[in-house]
């Protein structure tokens, strides 16, 4: 019979992340009160190239330090990657190239802030400056970037469902709080417009972000990602400039270590598409690119054979989709 379970269990989570075996397995066998929607959180994966190198099948090799979320972004986490996070970003102002920047670290060892600040630093130094800014979901909302915010932008707007406790950004801010699709009813545009990390989560369960709406989506979906690019391409002024980041690769629903709630979502390639599909109708074009996470640093990777696996042996997303895109005028 322990066999019988065991072998059920592994057929049920075969094609789930490591963070959704060690969910399921405290549910079943340790009694813990886990949502038995976890297990099924994940989509269709669409037909590879026939030259594609198909996503390997998770092992549970993973190391009980590399595997929940929660208990490795701790203050001794920070204490690392905040000074290599703050380097990196300094580099890039200093005139070095970004990809030679993205290098000569383990980037598996962090989340993916390590490469989205950098490559924001990058794309905002050749931008005009003076600039007002509008940042949804408040992840320029970091002493990290306050440096740079303060000598490329003027006014800086935050966008988010709920009001941070503290504001690290040195510029004049105001803050505008509502879920992505209700906010600005006014029309209001602006000349620069950032969303980092954030599309992933709407429509799932916030409540370790302090949002108690209930949750839509369990599995995942694709109409929050065509709104929010729709609405964003619509924050953006004509002649404006957008940068978006989301996790990129298996297509899955991620459950969050500390609420047990499925709390967010990945895109693969055939979502992206759609996003940018969805951008032109706005009157943006956009640019993807993905980069994922090596034990050497970030580095690029072909966006139609990507199959990263979120929290598979690094705390967070092992590939970010960034999509910039500029609207005509």
């Amino acid at each position: 019979m322990r066999v019988a379970r065991i072998l059920e269990f592994m057929r049920s989570v075969y094609h789930s992340s490591p963070a959704i075996w060690v969910l399921e397995f405290r549910r079943r066998f340790l009694g813990y009160d886990v949502p038995p929607a976890v297990i099924t959180a994940t989509a269709p994966h669409p037909t590879p190239h026939p030259l594609a190198k198909a996503p390997a099948p998770v092992t549970g090799k993973a190391s009980p330090a590399k595997a929940p979320l929660a208990r490795r972004l701790d203050a001794n986490y920070f204490a690392r990657r905040d000074p290599l996070a703050q380097s990196l970003i300094e580099r890039v102002r200093a005139g070095e190239e970004l990809y030679e920047v993205l290098k000569g670290f383990n980037a598996r060892d962090y989340e993916e802030r390590l490469v989205e600040y950098p490559y924001f630093a990058n794309w905002l130094m050749k931008l005009e400056k003076g600039l007002d800014l509008l940042d949804v979901g408040c992840v320029m909302n970091n002493k990290l970037v306050s440096g740079i915010l303060k000598d490329r932008c003027n006014n800086v707007c935050l966008s988010n469902v709920a009001q941070e406790p503290v504001v690290f950004v040195p510029n004049p801010v105001s803050y505008h709080l509502a879920p992505l699709d209700d906010a600005f009813p006014g029309g209001e545009e602006f000349p620069i417009v950032t969303c980092f990390s954030t599309i992933e989560h709407i429509g799932y369960d916030n409540s370790q972000y302090g949002c108690n709406d209930p949750a839509k989506y369990t599995t995942p979906n694709i109409e929050p990602l065509v709104a929010a690019f729709k609405k964003l391409a619509r924050l953006t002024a004509p002649g404006g400039s957008l940068l978006i980041s989301v996790p990129y690769g298996y297509r899955e629903a991620v459950v969050h270590p500390v609420t047990f709630k499925v709390a967010s979502q990945i895109f693969d390639y055939d979502s992206m598409k759609e996003g940018l599909e969805a951008l032109e109708s706005e009157g943006v074009s956009g640019e993807l690119e993905v980069l994922t996470a090596k034990g050497y640093g970030w580095e690029r990777a072909e966006p139609s054979t990507c199959w990263e696996r979120y929290a598979d042996g690094c705390p967070a997303a092992g590939a970010v989709a960034m999509v910039k895109g500029t609207k005509r005028k």
